[in-house]
């Protein structure tokens, strides 16, 4: 990280990284996909599955949750308590 005349921060690394790249790393269709894939059942059996995977799919939708009710309670803190 190195600073120009102008003080502003710049850094060498993000310019060495082409923009494809980046653009690879910020794409949320896998994380929206995995949701639906733990949310919803498998009717077609595409997916194998056994106790593990389904205990594991379980605690995941667990945890989701809790995270969601975490959030909701966070924004209403945020803007109905002061």
């Amino acid at each position: 990280m190195d600073r120009t005349c102008s003080g502003r921060r710049e850094f060498k690394y993000l310019k060495s990284i082409p923009m494809n790249k980046l653009l690879h790393y910020l794409k949320l269709a896998p994380v929206f996909s995995y949701f639906i894939r733990v949310f919803k059942k498998d009717k077609d059996g595409k997916y194998p599955t056994s106790t593990n995977l389904k205990m594991m799919h379980g605690i995941n939708r667990i945890s989701i949750v809790m995270f969601a009710i975490c959030i909701v309670i966070l924004i209403y803190k945020l803007f109905f308590r002061q």
